[in-house]
């Protein structure tokens, strides 16, 4: 017994395909911006740092230490989902392929950012600020991170059931 039938499972794949076209390309714009702002403050001799980078606990540290990495990474993985909503609006293996990559590469940024974030509750770095505004982050991004995990993983997990429903001729449409 399916528990979802295949005309719901398709228009969800739909849905999911349109959300990533549609955020793939907001945030491509939004980072590839945020890229030539910091590339042209770069050449004019003001480079952008990060107050305090060196001090923030786990990874951040290496993650700040170049204001060019966590945007060049947001518009990677909004490339991947845009290409990725294509191929699933197209029903092509490959939109079914970077649907998984970009569902194990989201769920894994989200992991490392809410550590990251309990972390900066605690962290000696933020002590300057009060305790409620440092935890309030944390507690109100957990839960809906947590929700999205979930939402990624099930559709990553019909799209992995069922490889049949892709094809990979060309010219055939949507």
């Amino acid at each position: 017994m399916a528990f979802v039938d295949d005309s719901r499972r398709f228009g969800m794949w739909t849905a999911a395909g349109w959300l990533g076209v549609v955020g793939g390309a907001f945030t491509s714009l939004v980072s590839g911006g945020a890229l030539v702002f910091i590339a042209a403050l770069a050449a004019q001799g003001r480079p952008i740092t990060v107050r305090h980078g060196d001090a923030l606990p786990g990874y951040l540290p290496l993650l700040y230490s170049d204001a060019r990495l966590l945007p060049s990474m947001f518009c990677f993985a909004a490339v991947l989902a845009l290409v990725a909503g294509i191929g699933l609006i197209r029903r092509r293996h490959y939109g079914r392929t970077l649907t998984l990559a970009f569902g194990v590469l989201s769920i894994g940024w989200f992991l490392f950012a809410s550590a990251h974030l309990w972390l900066a509750v605690f962290s000696a770095a933020s002590q300057d600020s009060p305790f409620l505004f440092r935890l309030a982050p944390a507690v109100l991004t957990t839960p809906i991170g947590l929700a999205y995990c979930v939402a990624v993983g099930l559709l990553c997990r019909s799209v992995l059931r069922h490889p049949e429903a892709f094809t990979g001729a060309v010219g055939r449409g949507a």
